[in-house]
């Protein structure tokens, strides 16, 4: 009676892990492809490119190059960095450029600002 108790038990056993372990080799496969999802969702979380946000963009008027901003005309774009450039709109209105803004420093008798990028436009500096 004991040795046909242990036989059933063995036998159960038996049948308990070869049950269990496509579940644990399940487990194995999951965490090893689950892994490689992860590192894929950090590549996708990266930001994206200048590229992607210039393809992606729904305005419906000009966008700007530097900032991507959407305005009406070319002439309307801002500077880059607003805080420490100022525009400068060139002759005819439909062209800008960006300068560092004035520490009050001078090259030769003249200021750097919208004025001398004037007179650099006309061929006078």
């Amino acid at each position: 009676m004991v040795q046909i108790f242990q036989s059933n038990i063995l036998s159960f056993i038996i049948v308990l892990s070869s049950l269990c372990f496509p579940l644990v080799s399940a487990d194995i496969f999951d965490h090893f492809f689950n892994s490689g999802r992860q590192q894929q969702q950090a590549r996708y979380n990266q930001p994206i490119s200048k590229e992607q946000e210039i393809l992606h963009n729904k305005c419906d008027n000009y966008l700007c190059k530097d900032t991507l901003a959407c305005v009406k005309s070319p002439v309307d774009c801002p500077c880059e960095l607003p805080a420490s450039q100022v525009k400068c709109i060139l002759p005819g209105n439909k062209d800008y450029v960006c300068i560092s803004k004035s520490d009050n420093s001078i090259v030769g008798n003249e200021a750097r600002d919208c004025k001398f990028v004037e007179k650099a436009w006309k061929g006078l500096v």
